[in-house]
């Protein structure tokens, strides 16, 4: 039995950088971050960068993101939690 890879996406699910940071409201900074730390792997074309739709919606998913579009020192969003010491348990 031999495995078959998939088959490769169609051309519509491939979006340009500057698409990816509309949708993520980020920089192109931040672009770069993301794939240098391997969160968002790239697929070039020459010169221009593409990237999947469904990388962008992991992302989105996944809350890798802070608030302000930064990302944290491994790549995760941080939760903060807070204790309303005045409720009862």
């Amino acid at each position: 039995m031999t495995i078959q890879p998939p088959p490769p996406a169609p051309v519509w699910d491939w979006i340009y950088t500057a698409e990816v940071m509309s949708q993520l409201h980020v920089s192109y900074n931040t672009v770069l971050n993301l794939i240098n730390r391997g969160i968002l792997p790239p697929s070039h074309i020459g010169r221009k960068l593409f990237f999947r739709k469904s990388d962008i919606n992991n992302i989105l998913n996944q809350n890798i993101l802070c608030e302000n579009g930064s990302i944290d020192s491994t790549g995760w969003i941080t939760q903060q939690t807070t204790t309303n010491h005045n409720e009862p348990q």
